[in-house]
């Protein structure tokens, strides 16, 4: 996610904070003969590029699932067991605008743009669960990354009903509550950037509905927050110039599981393949 600074020079004006204080076919679409227990979906980052298309394990995206989950999943598809390997990769494909954060911030269309990610998402579930077969019904993973984890906080909610989500995996997440169900990290008491009206309205983003994601049942959730993301710890002592928002899963940086906590051994990255790989195999049981 690019130029973090932009919007939160916008919005520190907007709020009052000194800035001195601190929609084609799925990509591994089944075979009609076979139905997938469990499908992984990813939603990138404003502005983030596309990659080409790539392999994980023995499954094909896209490359619409972005840089940061390219990284996430290549390393949790890598040698992993059988009943993880084989879990299609679905992502938004072109539908969702994921727009950049200029654009976004000069033209307010942060929201339109979500709801562009939420559309495509939750066609592209339902592509992958036609092509299955009649009955079919996979379990959706969905991570989220920045606007990305807007967008897959409201692709849950849509879906919940259905009983069909078996897990949501964020990253510098705008509408963080602190200390909520799930929250790690070193920002992990931050407050998302959009929980505010100011914020939120100079974004074009509707806040209605946000907080009842952490109220839908029978969802297992980890969201990761840098301590001085400015996106999901909005605030005085935030990092305005974004360096802490665009640095997840960089190699050799060690995970910090709660604010206050002292650094794991383990690297953010091998943290996120495990609790991912633990999601996915949980996902192929239900």
């Amino acid at each position: 996610m690019r130029s973090v600074v932009a919007l939160c020079s916008t919005l520190v004006v907007a709020s009052g904070i000194s800035a001195g204080v601190a929609g084609a076919t799925p990509s591994s679409t089944p075979g009609a003969a076979r139905c997938p227990a469990a499908v992984v979906m990813p939603a990138r980052g404003s502005g983030d590029p596309v990659l080409a298309p790539q392999r994980y394990g023995r499954v094909v995206s896209d490359g619409y699932e972005g840089p940061l989950f390219h990284t996430l999943l290549a390393a949790t598809y890598s040698g992993a067991p059988a009943d993880v390997a084989g879990v299609p990769v679905v992502t938004t494909g072109p539908g969702y605008q994921a727009v950049s954060i200029e654009n976004g911030t000069r033209n307010r269309s942060f929201g339109m743009s979500i709801a562009s990610g939420v559309s495509a998402l939750v066609d592209r579930y339902d592509r992958a669960a036609a092509a299955g077969g009649p009955g079919c019904r996979p379990t959706a993973v969905l991570l989220g990354y920045s606007q990305g984890a807007a967008v897959v906080r409201t692709v849950a909610r849509r879906l919940a009903p259905r009983g069909v989500v078996g897990a949501v995996m964020l990253f510098g997440d705008p509408f963080q509550v602190p200390g909520a169900d799930g929250v790690h990290g070193a920002g992990s008491t931050g407050t998302g950037i959009w929980r505010t009206e100011a914020t939120a309205a100079i974004s074009g983003v509707d806040t209605i509905g946000a907080d009842a994601y952490y109220r839908l049942p029978g969802i297992a959730r980890w969201s990761l927050c840098h301590g001085g993301d400015p996106v999901c710890g909005f605030g005085p002592g935030a990092d305005l110039l974004g360096q802490q928002h665009v640095n997840y899963l960089r190699d050799g940086l060690r995970y910090v599981p709660a604010a206050g906590r002292p650094a794991s051994p383990r690297t953010e990255l091998q943290e996120a393949v495990a609790v991912l790989r633990g999601y996915l195999r949980s996902a192929s049981t239900r």
